[in-house]
């Protein structure tokens, strides 16, 4: 058991003042301030104690007793009955019960992220039928097809499965895809301007590969 340096920068499971019997003179008891903190990223698991200035007093009526690890030796503590109760039971959490602590990872981007598009639709005679002209769009690419969403809500508009589109194809500025006639819009062209088109591209390229029984044209 260490005696402390307190470390500010780790959160302790249970802190108080509590006393600790002599190990010379069983009827005495030193008063300390004791704090239990669990394993983290500051330091393992632990129980420090600060001595306090206060006087001893000679005997108490509930008491815990801990054997530390460290030299073997073992203490006798006491506290208020409700509160031993709690140290012991906090205790055994952090030995018998070790809790996994996760952090967000700051660097994550889920799948949708990487794969979602912000586009604008230029007028074809497709994209006028279907009411898609001027505003910008997001457009995604996923294993099965592509789905153009709402700007602000992200809700889908229109979704082309692979296996109906006729050909796609892009240049420097511009993703192109013909859709067939049993596609939910219709069949035409639907040209959708944006600086990723070859991420696009690429991405279609690599679900086309993975997925089996796809039969698209390139455009």
């Amino acid at each position: 058991m260490r005696r402390v340096s307190w470390n500010i920068m780790d959160t302790h499971a249970k802190a108080g003042q509590v006393y600790l019997q002599h190990r010379n003179v069983e009827k005495k008891w030193k008063q300390l301030w004791l704090a239990l903190y669990p394993s983290s990223r500051c330091g393992v698991a632990r129980l420090e104690r600060q001595e306090m200035g206060g006087g001893e007093r000679a005997g108490a009526s509930v008491v815990w007793k801990h054997q530390d690890k460290t030299d073997g030796r073992r203490y006798v503590f006491a506290a208020d009955k409700d509160d031993c109760v709690e140290w012991v039971e906090r205790m055994c959490d952090i030995a018998f019960q070790p809790q996994l602590q996760m952090e967000d990872n700051q660097i994550y981007v889920s799948r949708e992220e990487v794969s979602e598009f912000r586009v604008g639709v230029k007028q074809t005679d497709a994209a006028v039928r279907c009411g898609l002209q001027g505003e910008y769009y997001w457009l995604q690419v996923t294993q099965e097809g592509l789905v153009l969403k709402e700007a602000e809500t992200r809700k889908s508009l229109q979704h082309w499965p692979y296996q109906l589109l006729r050909r796609y194809g892009r240049d420097k500025i511009t993703f192109s895809i013909e859709a067939g006639r049993r596609s939910e819009s219709g069949p035409g062209t639907f040209t959708f301007e944006t600086r990723q088109a070859d991420d696009i591209f690429n991405l279609i390229e690599t679900a086309n590969t993975a997925t089996e029984g796809l039969r698209l044209r390139r455009g």
